[in-house]
């Protein structure tokens, strides 16, 4: 995943930002522009919402476990958004 826009079916009204570089970056809402820096790797997301999401740990190639847009904290590692400071290279996000 690499700054660019977020498609999908449920994700016009979705509120969002990822972490690029050991920072978060502004807040996004659907697709009225993109989270990121052009070329730069993601390393986290947040979402806010009635949504369920997780991200692909591409190093080491697993997916990390489901969180909920409810839980929204930058600053909770365990439940308040998706990553683990490694680069990821996919989401997965559901309504709930």
């Amino acid at each position: 995943v690499y700054g660019v826009p977020m498609d999908g079916l449920y994700i016009d009204n979705a509120e969002y930002c990822v972490r690029v570089n050991g920072r978060w970056l502004p807040m996004v809402k659907g697709r009225s522009d993109y989270a990121g820096i052009l070329g730069k790797p993601i390393t986290d997301v947040a979402i806010k919402g009635n949504y369920k999401y997780r991200v692909h740990n591409k190093t080491k190639n697993y997916w990390l476990g489901w969180m909920k847009g409810t839980n929204f904290n930058l600053n909770n590692k365990e439940t308040g958004y998706a990553g683990n400071g490694s680069i990821i290279d996919a989401i997965q996000i559901k309504r709930i």
